[in-house]
């Protein structure tokens, strides 16, 4: 039998990284993975169009300058 298999993809706080997880994400999907996304709640809406579970954070970015 085959096990479930999940993987959580973790996200910093910021938009420049996330576009470029999609595709790694769909290839997860293909291989039988439930992909699980957790990122802060304003990146949420971004993470759903691309039809993935997403779980939220209150983290923010953080302030560089």
């Amino acid at each position: 039998m085959k096990k479930d298999r999940t993987i959580l993809l973790v996200m910093l706080p910021a938009f420049g990284h996330i576009n470029c997880t999609f595709h790694f994400a769909k290839k997860l999907q293909e291989e039988g993975y439930h992909v699980i996304y957790y990122v802060p709640t304003s990146l949420k809406e971004v993470i759903q169009a691309q039809g993935y579970a997403v779980r939220t954070t209150r983290a923010s970015a953080p302030k560089l300058f």
